[in-house]
């Protein structure tokens, strides 16, 4: 089958609920009769693509029994610390989401700042170079002046 990975924000406000559910579609590897997406590297350029996968353990295995050990008073208000285990579950996923999003935007400006650094690297001593055949030009035509208004003297 075609598998598809989701390099999307995240913030979804801007997906219908259909597109959401093709979304899911193709993550799971169900073929899509509309995606029409080429997946192919026609320039042949290589692209530098990041993600980041985060880790949790399956609900009912060992780990996920330890981290959510109880005591016996938690026990008691588990509803309502369920829902800020929750949000704060919440708020934490959307809090890497942004600190991923701003680690690539650090090496994207990092990246470009280099190629800036590059080009006004070759702007400059293009510049000088145009700035030493300038001064050779002037001094050869001072030169070559003097000599054609010089005169000589036949004794």
């Amino acid at each position: 089958g075609k598998y598809h990975f989701c390099f999307g924000n995240g913030a979804g406000g801007y997906k219908t609920n259909e597109d959401r559910e093709r979304e899911k579609m193709r993550l799971q590897g169900h073929p899509v009769e509309d995606d029409n997406y080429d997946y192919d590297n026609k320039d042949g350029e290589l692209r530098t693509i990041g993600f980041t996968l985060r880790v949790r353990p399956k609900e009912g295995t060992e780990s996920s029994e330890f981290q959510s050990a109880k005591t016996e008073q938690e026990n008691a208000a588990d509803a309502h610390h369920e829902k800020l285990v929750n949000m704060s579950n919440q708020l934490r996923d959307k809090l890497e989401l942004l600190l991923d999003h701003q680690e690539y935007i650090k090496s994207r400006e990092a990246t470009h700042r280099h190629v800036v650094e590059e080009t006004f690297t070759l702007v400059m001593k293009w510049t000088m170079l145009e700035a030493l055949v300038l001064v050779v030009v002037a001094c050869s035509q001072v030169s070559y002046l003097k000599k054609f208004f010089e005169t000589k003297r036949y004794l």
